[in-house]
């Protein structure tokens, strides 16, 4: 009898002390996030950055492209006032809001009995909280550098979220949270093909294969899905190209583009290496994430105070890194954020374990479905994108913690079910803390760490960045030349540098063709100039020109005699500048030109040179 009283003591003491661990968990990520918040206002890159602000600021001034991200993301744009810092909040907040409420849709669906979420708050809601961290690898681009500014990136991980919420919710019947859920998925698709239309064929097509897995599949409930993305991407075209078939042509003209610049196929199989070092670690990593999850289902008075000591260390030790108080520091490497497969590897492990140790109840379709969906989803954000495929699926890794609740609940769905997931969130913080602090450390394209951002600068009409000395240099030179020399906010500008498009959103300015003219690729002139053949020449003939004579991904100055437009016969230097390195080892000489032939007689020389041409 005592023996029986001692054991309920101690396991009293252990769910306590799991508590405890879950609560410090959570406080890590409050603090998390909040760093990340407030640093939102650190840094600026003149290149995809740039590219970014460009767009989103003023999406009406370039043609249709085959991502709309810009369209979608300028109400937010407003929202905030043009603020650059609280866009990226606005971002973080976004990502991290619809990763909590996936990982709570996806909690509830996992008990074979649902009433148990609603008994288990704390442990639903800490470990969603928990869990949700690593959604904010969206903020590192390819697992290496921080880039928190919304892009086509972001909008195609948000709207994988809203469908992961849309499917876990969804059910054949025709109750309020189930049509909340077929919604959902519409608008999730409609979103996807907003970003990037290969993503959204791959999320559909991974969509409807889950569902059936789940059988969940009904005509009545798959046409409201399907109604919604129709009238929301029919409503689309007609705002913003005044039909279907002109937006049609507008990504099709996008696509050639793409094509003409020499950039790789969406289609194709990346390579992905780890050094030797780099496998020991996801070794050890994955398997003390498998001895973590399977001490938590132990009725072994020893196992479970071992479990709980070493959970409680491993949470104070993500808060410690946190706060900072322990930095882990390695050497850049293109592939670390594949460690994040610790992760699913351990599930699988566990999976595998629990169905041949006697834990053989039936796997629900239910599990399958859920797995399978959200391993796939990486495959639906990275497809389309010029970049390696792994090394940008590591952004989404948040999914990967998802699917590995699905394979270990239906290992021990028929233990205590939230337990068992404590270990995979926990985990999963600290490897997400460890790469958004090198991220942190390792900013797109800058020189140094992200608290090196200490120069203030105004972007805009009041708002205002902390950036690196030589940024701001560059920053307050360019602006002293433009407006000195006349230069207003809106007058257009074409970006000769090829990598510099930021530097317009700094001035202001109407940046012509596109919002990036993208120099560097096989392609890039023949891409420009198809550009270029689509502004006026009323607003050709008005435009200043910023240009880089010797840099490394300069576009030819050749490219505007097509419209009579030569810069040593038309245009004056108002000044030089030296630009930030960025990406680049040695600094490169910049020349804003001011137009000085007078408009009516450029105008019509560009028409007639254009008429001749034709």
């Amino acid at each position: 009898m005592n023996s029986l009283k001692d054991a309920l003591i101690v396991t009293d003491k252990t769910r306590l002390i799991e508590r405890g661990a879950i609560a410090i968990a959570v406080i890590t990520i409050s603090v998390l996030v909040g760093r990340l918040l407030i640093r939102s206002n650190l840094g600026y890159d003149f290149s995809d950055e740039g590219f970014y602000l460009n767009w989103i600021s003023n999406p009406g001034n370039f043609p249709k492209s085959l991502t709309q991200f810009g369209n979608i993301y300028h109400p937010l744009y407003d929202l905030v006032g043009g603020s650059v810092s609280s866009l990226r909040r606005a971002n973080i907040l976004v990502s991290y809001g619809l990763a909590l409420v996936s990982c709570l849709c996806l909690l509830r669906r996992l008990p074979p009995d649902t009433r148990r979420l609603s008994r288990q708050p704390f442990f639903a809601i800490g470990i969603s909280l928990v869990s949700a961290s690593s959604s904010l690898l969206i903020l590192v681009f390819a697992g290496a550098h921080w880039l928190p500014t919304p892009s086509y990136n972001s909008l195609v991980f948000q709207s994988l979220l809203l469908t992961s919420i849309g499917l876990c919710l969804a059910e054949t019947d025709r109750f309020p949270s189930s049509l909340a859920g077929w919604l959902l998925i519409g608008i999730g698709g409609f979103l996807a093909f907003m970003a990037k239309p290969p993503s959204a064929v791959v999320l559909g097509i991974t969509t409807i294969a889950c569902l059936a897995i789940m059988q969940k599949l009904k005509v009545r409930m798959i046409a409201l899905s399907v109604a919604v993305f129709v009238i929301l991407t029919a409503a689309y075209a007609w705002l913003a190209s005044g039909s279907i078939s002109q937006l049609v042509a507008d990504m099709d003209r996008s696509l050639e583009n793409s094509a003409a610049l020499g950039m790789a196929p969406a289609l194709r199989l990346d390579y992905f290496y780890l050094a030797a070092d780099e496998i020991v670690l996801l070794s050890l990593i994955t398997a003390a994430t498998v001895a973590l999850t399977l001490a938590s289902l132990s009725k072994s008075t020893a196992i479970r105070i071992a479990y709980v000591t070493a959970l409680f260390s491993l949470a104070m030790f993500t808060l410690l890194l946190s706060l900072e108080l322990v930095v882990i520091e390695f050497q850049p490497r293109i592939f670390q954020g594949l460690q994040f497969l610790a992760v699913p590897l351990a599930a699988i492990i566990c999976l595998t374990i629990l169905r041949w140790s006697g834990h053989r109840s039936p796997v629900s379709r239910r599990h399958i479905g859920l797995a399978l969906f959200f391993m796939t989803l990486p495959v639906a954000y990275v497809i389309g994108t010029g970049n390696n495929y792994w090394t940008s699926g590591s952004s989404t890794a948040f999914f990967l913690t998802l699917s590995s609740f699905s394979l270990v609940a239906a290992g021990g769905r028929s233990l205590r079910p939230f337990s068992i997931f404590i270990p995979l969130s926990i985990v999963s913080l600290g490897i997400t803390i460890v790469i958004v602090e090198h991220g942190i450390a390792h900013p797109y394209r800058e020189n140094g760490p992200l608290l090196t951002n200490t120069a203030p600068v105004q972007i805009g009409d009041s708002h205002v960045l902390l950036v690196t000395k030589d940024s701001a240099a560059y920053i307050d030179a360019i602006r002293h030349l433009a407006r000195g020399a006349g230069f207003q906010t809106g007058m257009p500008m074409i970006d000769l540098t090829g990598h510099y498009p930021g530097s317009l959103f700094v001035l202001s300015a109407k940046p012509v063709g596109a919002p990036w003219l993208l120099g560097g690729y096989p392609g890039s002139n023949d891409v420009v100039q198809k550009n270029l053949d689509l502004v006026s020449c009323q607003e050709l003939a008005r435009s200043w020109i910023l240009t880089e004579p010797e840099g490394p991904v300069r576009l030819s100055p050749d490219l505007l005699l097509k419209y009579d437009i030569d810069l040593s016969r038309d245009f004056e230097a108002v000044g030089t500048l030296e630009a930030p390195t960025g990406t680049y080892p040695t600094a490169f000489r910049q020349y804003l030109l001011k137009p000085k032939r007078a408009f009516p007689e450029a105008d019509s020389a560009c028409e007639k040179k254009r008429t001749a041409v034709r």
